[in-house]
């Protein structure tokens, strides 16, 4: 990719890029900037890399896990001034009241159609490539909800991919983190189309659940995660 620009903006920038640990290389010859990707580099990387390093993706984020109390807590934890939290927050505001998604404050959370908000969260952190283990439980339990997805898969002789197993695994840690919370899905459907694996056959990852989250998990809360 070559592209002509021009300024001394351009060149603090490509000095700050080649700084980061980034698959690319910006160089500038005879006043074209051209940029050189490694071998094993795709998009869907650079994309994920400017989403996980942006304040905007780690105040919504943040809002996920509901761990700061104010607007003054969550500027400190994410490194920014009081003022630039503000701005973020009231900006990401009006963009989630377009999917009737509200933002609230102590604690720094969302609310609204549970659906939704799952959903979007699904497809936020399925774009920044988050890891399992960030989803704030323990190795242990991810593994434990691993076997149970391969499990459901065997069970409804469904393939096990990688697009299907993460879709699930996303969207198991996701529910169980808003249920926690004590977010939950209303009017939901006991007729998941699945055969589900019964109580009985998780009985390590009831407990588990229980230990990370104080939840006696049950039935209803397993279809919801799923």
């Amino acid at each position: 990719i070559t592209t002509r620009l021009v300024g001394s903006e351009m060149c603090i920038r490509d000095s700050f890029l080649n700084e980061e640990p980034l698959p690319l290389t910006i160089t500038k010859i005879k006043g074209l900037y051209s940029i050189d990707f490694d071998v094993h580099a795709t998009i869907d990387v650079m994309y994920a890399y400017i989403l996980k390093t942006s304040l905007e993706f780690q105040v919504i984020e943040s809002l996920f896990f509901e761990k700061n109390r104010g607007i003054q807590l969550a500027a400190d934890r994410l490194n920014c001034s009081f003022s630039n939290m503000q701005r973020y927050l009231k900006s990401i505001k009006n963009k989630l009241a377009y999917w009737d998604i509200n933002v609230y404050h102590r604690p720094l959370r969302v609310a609204g159609d549970e659906v939704t908000i799952r959903h979007f969260y699904y497809l936020f952190f399925k774009e920044s490539r988050m890891a399992f283990n960030e989803y704030d439980f323990s190795e242990e339990l991810i593994s434990s909800i691993d076997q149970m997805v391969q499990q459901l898969l065997e069970m409804n002789q469904i393939s096990n991919n990688i697009n299907i197993h993460s879709q699930l695994m996303h969207s198991f840690l996701i529910g169980l983190q808003r249920i926690k919370q004590g977010h939950h899905i209303t009017k939901l459907s006991s007729d998941s189309g699945l055969i589900i694996p019964s109580l009985d056959q998780l009985e390590r990852l009831a407990k588990l659940i229980k230990r990370e989250t104080n939840l006696d998990f049950n039935k209803a809360q397993l279809t919801e995660c799923l």
